[in-house]
């Protein structure tokens, strides 16, 4: 009986690293992007609800990795390492970008410029996701972003 159990759940557990999940885009309306906004403002992560035309507004590369950064538990600080020539020590996001760099989750490139105030691309906002959710490598493996 052990043996048999044991062998259904090695199955399942087989087949279940090859089952993909088919993903569907869904139309989000602006009251739950609102309610959404809300409940990131009640855990800290933004600072103010936009309204809708706000909200429709691009974000900064800066403004995305602070976001984010703070969704992740990383807590501002003074820092003593610069990593980017273009982000001067006082920049409010620099401890962000900073930790961002030393986790891999964004490049690190051969200019040294981060581009803090350049509007983020989607493409750019994915990458950062994926790296942080830990499928960085695996997107690479794939092909990219």
């Amino acid at each position: 009986m052990k043996k048999i159990i044991s062998t259904i759940l090695t199955v399942c557990i087989i087949v279940s690293c090859f089952t993909v999940m088919p993903v569907f885009a869904q139309t989000i309306k602006a009251d739950t992007v609102v309610k959404k906004a809300e409940l990131l403002k009640t855990l800290g992560i933004i600072s103010a609800v936009a309204t809708e035309e706000e909200g429709n507004e691009s974000m900064t590369r800066a403004e995305f990795v602070m976001m984010a950064g703070k969704a992740i538990g990383i807590e501002s600080g003074t820092e003593s390492n610069v990593y980017f020539t273009d982000v001067p020590k006082n920049h409010e996001a620099i401890s962000y970008i900073n930790r961002f760099a030393e986790m891999n989750l964004i490049s690190y490139p051969d200019d040294k410029l981060f581009r803090p105030n350049d509007k983020i691309t989607e493409n750019e906002a994915l990458k950062i996701l994926l790296c942080m959710a830990g499928y960085g490598d695996y997107a690479m493996n794939i092909g990219g972003y």
